[in-house]
């Protein structure tokens, strides 16, 4: 393995060793490997102080099969109207980021993108037991640590 630097968060650069979601081959989807990765990170989960959880895109370098990766921390902020609030962070799992194989997200940011929002939605309709811990927080936002964040859960 090798490590390189990525933002932590939107704020911070932090070095770290990459995880792939390939290391089990192609025995797995990558639908189930991000389901397995929140069951993971949320087992031994119990923090208060959460008030917005946020999916962060990022693009490694040094991997041909991985274009883009994704890791989700808790923030002790949220707020709608400003998107700076992952800045906060107080919470990461275990194993921070996940890498997706490209097979699965496609050369393009934009399709990446897509891809996760309709999977984190898709997850956040399900049954899966991290569910409520997501749904205990504010809000709940994906987007690139470089770009536009976007929320796709609002606690009303």
């Amino acid at each position: 393995m090798f490590a390189f630097p990525i933002y932590k968060g939107l704020c911070e650069i932090v070095s770290y060793k990459p995880l792939l979601s390939e290391s089990l081959g192609d025995f797995m989807s990558f639908e189930t490997t991000f389901t397995s990765y929140l069951n993971d990170a949320f087992r031994d989960f119990s923090t208060s102080e959460i008030q917005g959880f946020c999916f962060n895109l990022f693009e490694p370098a040094g991997n041909k099969r991985i274009k883009f990766g994704l890791e989700i921390i808790g923030s002790s902020q949220f707020d709608f109207d400003d998107k700076n609030w992952p800045c906060e962070e107080c919470w990461e799992p275990e194993q921070r980021q996940l890498m997706i194989p490209v097979s699965w997200s496609g050369e393009e940011w934009e399709e990446c993108l897509l891809k996760v929002k309709n999977l984190i939605i898709n997850r956040l309709n399900s049954k899966s037991y991290f569910v409520k811990d997501l749904k205990s927080a504010q809000g709940i936002g994906v987007g690139f640590v470089d770009g536009e964040l976007e929320v796709l859960w609002k606690n009303t």
